[in-house]
Formats: structure tokens, sequence, C-alpha cells
């Protein structure tokens, strides 16, 4: 696995060519979400059994 100073890596400017590859993985991304929906699509009653949930914090903060 490749080891990366994650503040050293924040500090550095994106090329063209790096921003361009993260475009495209957001849209390539969004497109598979969005296909994804059409072919099995969430219940109409998600959101209102979402609201209804308790939800508890994964780790104390």
């Amino acid at each position: 696995m490749l080891s990366v100073n994650v503040e050293e890596y924040l500090k550095h400017e994106f090329t063209q060519e790096e921003h361009d590859e993260r475009v495209a993985d957001m849209r390539r991304i969004g497109e598979e979400i969005r296909q994804a929906a059409l072919e099995d699509p969430l219940p109409d009653d998600f959101i209102e059994y979402v609201k209804g949930r308790k939800f508890r914090q994964a780790a104390p903060q």
C-alpha cells in the first residue's frame, strides 16, 4: 500500500491533468449512481422510514 503524507499532499497544487481525472471520476460515479437508481429505485416510503429511525454515534466525540 502506498504511504502518503496527507499534509504535504494537500499542499501540492493539482495539475490540470489531475483535475480532469478527478472530474471524470466524479462524473463516472454520478452516472453509476443514476443508473443504479433507474434499475432499482428506492421505495416511495424510504424517506419516511429513515426519518423514523434512531441513529447512534459510531464513536463518542
